[in-house]
């Protein structure tokens, strides 16, 4: 009855050990997945910011074109030369 008890100790021991190491497997394969997303996201705002960067670059190389600046205006702030006549229209 003695040797049972023992028995019963040790596979009781093995079995929680056993579930610990287990539970910490899977909990640093969840880490890993987090930063492995992490790194994917990461990777992806790179690439934007470069292109960003280089659509900058490209912006700063043209700034002190007069056209580039008359455009500019034109568009985002609806300025007009002197002899020219705005037209709104009203939908």
């Amino acid at each position: 009855m003695a040797k049972r008890k023992k028995i019963n100790i040790f596979r009781c021991l093995f079995a929680g050990l056993l579930i610990f190491f287990l539970t910490e497997i899977v909990k640093q394969e969840l880490k890993i997945d987090r930063l492995n997303s992490e790194i994917t996201s990461t990777k992806n705002n790179i690439v934007d910011l470069r292109n960003r960067h280089e659509s900058l670059q490209g912006e700063q190389s043209s700034i002190n074109d007069p056209k580039y600046i008359e455009r500019i205006a034109r568009e985002h702030y609806n300025m007009v030369k002197k002899e020219e006549l705005p037209i709104f229209v009203k939908e």
